[in-house]
């Protein structure tokens, strides 16, 4: 997992002209980073605060 991460930092250091100069790709990269999170992280809602 670290090692993803260490990765993916330096991508986005790397090619951080191009990720900057598409202005529709990093709203839509958030959205679906908040969306998958929901998703995948969120444990559902049939617990009912258990």
């Amino acid at each position: 997992m670290v090692l993803l991460a260490v990765a993916a930092v330096l991508l986005v250091f790397d090619h951080w002209t191009h990720i900057a100069d598409s202005s529709l790709l990093l709203p839509v990269a958030l959205l679906a980073g908040c969306l998958g999170m929901h998703f995948f992280m969120h444990d559902g809602h049939e617990k009912g605060g258990k």
